[in-house]
C-alpha cells in the first residue's frame, strides 16, 4: 500500500480534480468521509454513501474492495437516472489506512447506446451475481471476503441450522434448499436495511449490525429470530422442525475481528438449553 504525507496527497488530489468531478477520502470500515485536521486524518461524521443518496452501504463498495485487496478498484454507480464511474485506491496516510475515491459522471453517449434502464439493469444484475447467494438471495461469502469483513460493527451473530444434514439425508437436497431459503427469509424479516445477512457457508449465516442496540433489545431480537424460524412449517414436509444455534458478540469492532468469537459462541449455544449464547465486550455471557 502506498504511503503519503498530507502535502503529497493533497497535491495529487488537486491534479485529479482536473479530471474527475469529485475526489474524496473515505474510511470504508466506518463508512465515513475523511478530512485533514492539521496533518491528521479525522472522520467528518458524513457517511460516504450519502453522496449517492443511499440509506445504506453500497452493495458493491469499491473502497472496501480496494482496502481488502490492497489495490485500485473500479465500479459504476447510479443516482436516479445518472451513472458515475468510480475509482477507489487505498493509501496509508500518517499510519491511517484510507481510500481515495475519484468520481466521474459518465457521458450521454454511453448511456444512450445501451438505454438508461437496460444499462442500470445490467450493472445491478452483475452486482447481484457477484455478491448475492443465488439460492437464498442474501449476501454470499465473496461479499464477506471482499466488502464486509473490514466494516465496523456493533454486534456480530453466527447462526447455524441444527441437524441440517439430516434434512438432506432424509428428504433430499431439494428439501434442504427449501429450508435454507425459508430460514434466510425469516431472518431477513427481523433485520433492518442497514444490517447485513451473509450466507457464510452451507447452512451457516453471518449477521452483522452497524447501528446501536441496547443489550436487552439485542438479546430479544435473537430470541425472536430463533422462535420465528422454529415456527416455519412446510406443507410438503410436515415432520420437519427447524432449530437454530445462535452465537453472538455484543461488542464494537471490525467484522473480521469478531467472527471467530461469534463462531465460538455458536458452538456454546448448541450446548445450551435455549440455543443462544451472547458474549459482550465485558465477557458478560447470557
Amino acid at each position: 500500500m502506498k504511503k503519503f504525507d498530507r502535502q503529497e496527497l493533497e497535491s495529487w488530489m488537486v491534479e485529479l480534480r482536473k479530471l474527475f468531478d469529485e475526489v474524496r477520502l473515505v474510511d470504508p470500515s466506518s463508512l465515513r468521509r475523511l478530512a485533514f485536521n492539521g496533518d491528521k486524518l479525522v472522520d467528518t461524521g458524513t457517511l460516504c454513501h450519502e453522496v449517492w443518496k443511499y440509506p445504506q452501504r453500497c452493495v458493491n463498495c469499491v473502497s472496501a474492495r480496494a482496502l481488502s485487496e490492497g489495490r485500485k478498484q473500479t465500479k459504476i454507480e447510479f443516482i436516479a437516472d445518472r451513472a458515475f464511474f468510480v475509482v477507489g485506491e487505498p493509501f496509508d496516510v500518517g499510519g491511517r489506512e484510507c481510500v481515495m475515491e475519484c468520481i466521474l459522471e459518465m457521458n450521454d453517449f454511453l448511456m444512450s447506446s445501451f438505454g438508461d434502464n437496460i444499462f442500470r439493469q445490467k450493472i445491478e444484475s452483475v452486482n447481484d451475481k457477484i455478491y448475492k447467494d443465488s439460492l437464498t438471495g442474501v449476501f454470499n461469502r465473496k461479499y464477506y471476503d471482499e466488502v464486509a469483513k473490514g466494516l465496523f460493527c456493533s454486534c456480530v451473530v453466527f447462526i447455524d441450522i441444527d441437524k441440517f444434514k439430516g434434512v438432506n439425508d432424509e428428504y433430499g437436497h431439494g428439501a434442504g434448499d427449501m429450508v435454507l431459503r425459508a430460514v434466510a427469509e425469516e431472518i431477513g424479516k427481523n433485520i433492518r436495511s442497514t444490517d447485513g445477512l451473509i450466507r457464510y457457508g452451507g447452512d451457516e449465516f453471518l449477521l452483522f449490525f452497524t447501528g446501536r442496540y441496547l443489550k436487552d433489545a439485542f438479546v430479544r431480537k435473537m430470541k425472536k429470530i430463533r422462535d420465528d424460524v422454529a415456527s416455519i412449517r412446510f406443507a410438503e414436509m410436515p415432520d420437519i422442525r427447524i432449530s437454530l444455534s445462535i452465537g453472538a458478540v455484543f461488542a464494537s469492532g471490525k467484522l473480521e475481528d469478531l467472527v471467530s468469537e461469534a463462531d465460538r459462541q455458536m458452538y456454546a449455544a448448541k450446548r445450551s438449553e435455549g440455543h443462544i449464547s451472547v458474549c459482550s465486550g465485558e465477557d458478560d455471557d447470557h
